[in-house]
Order: structure tokens, then sequence, then C-alpha cells
């Protein structure tokens, strides 16, 4: 027999711990425990888990369990799905998230360095140089414009 470990079919380990294993099957998987430490320790664990399984009970159904979850099935039929969506909604998550974004904020304008600027341009001609130009500019535009309006530029262009 193949070891069922290097051959990936430990299934068959399970099965023979727990009493399902066909015998000519078994009697084989026996003879390779035998000589092969890997699956001596599956069946002991397995022998284990089985042992364990058989002593465990389990705890007695209630009376009204079944009364119990048709009631709560019916419950929960009537319900919308809005309803059902908001029912596992939590306020403590959205404010712990608000709570992060707002220190992640101030954290963010305290660390980052403020801009420097001055209440007044460092060169206040230049700019008033520019305004002037602009102003002359559009006043040309306007005259120009107005001469169009009246007739007086019907030239082709």
């Amino acid at each position: 027999m193949n070891c069922p470990v290097r051959t990936g079919q430990t299934g068959i380990l399970v099965e023979h711990a727990s009493g399902r294993l066909q015998s000519e099957l078994a009697g084989s998987v026996n003879e390779h425990a035998a000589t092969c430490p890997e699956c001596t320790s599956i069946l002991k664990a397995q022998s284990k888990v089985q042992d364990a399984l058989s002593e465990w009970t389990a705890e007695p159904v209630s009376a009204d369990f079944d009364r119990r979850l048709f009631q709560r099935i019916e419950e929960d039929h009537g319900r919308t799905f809005f309803q059902r969506l908001v029912a596992g909604f939590s306020w403590k998550p959205a404010a712990s998230l608000a709570g992060a974004i707002a220190t992640a904020a101030i954290v963010a304008l305290l660390v980052s360095p403020p801009e420097q600027r001055s209440a007044r341009p460092a060169n206040e001609q230049t700019i008033r140089n520019v305004e002037a130009e602009q102003i002359e500019v559009v006043l040309d535009d306007i005259d120009m414009l107005q001469q169009l309006n009246s007739g007086g530029g019907t030239q082709a262009l």
C-alpha cells in the first residue's frame, strides 16, 4: 500500500479510525501503519478525536424550541430590507471612525507648516503697472467695438 499521507489520501486514515473502512482495506492500512510513523500518529490522534466525540452528549433541545424558531422567522419575514440592513448598524463604529478622521485632520493641520503670506504684495508697483496695461487694452477694445457698432467700421477684415 502507498502511504496515504504522501499521496494526499488522509481521508482513508480518518475512515479507518472511525471504523467505516472496508475490512480488506483496513487490513492493509494496519500493515502500513505498523511501518509508517506518520500514519500511526495520525491514526492515534484521530482515535482520540473519535473517543472524545463518542463521550460527548448534546444539550437537550427545549420543548418550545420549534415555536420560538418559527416566531423569529415570522418576525424577520415581516421586516423590510432596509429594516434588516439598519438592524445590524451600530453607532459605535461610526463614532470611532468620525473620531479617527477628526484626529487625523487636527494632526495634519498642526504638522503642516503655515503658508507665509504677507498682507501686502512684495512688489506692488509691478502689479499696478500690469493692471494699468490691462485696463488700457480693454478700453481700446471697447472703443473699437463702439466704432463697429455705430457703423463706422464696415470694412471687411
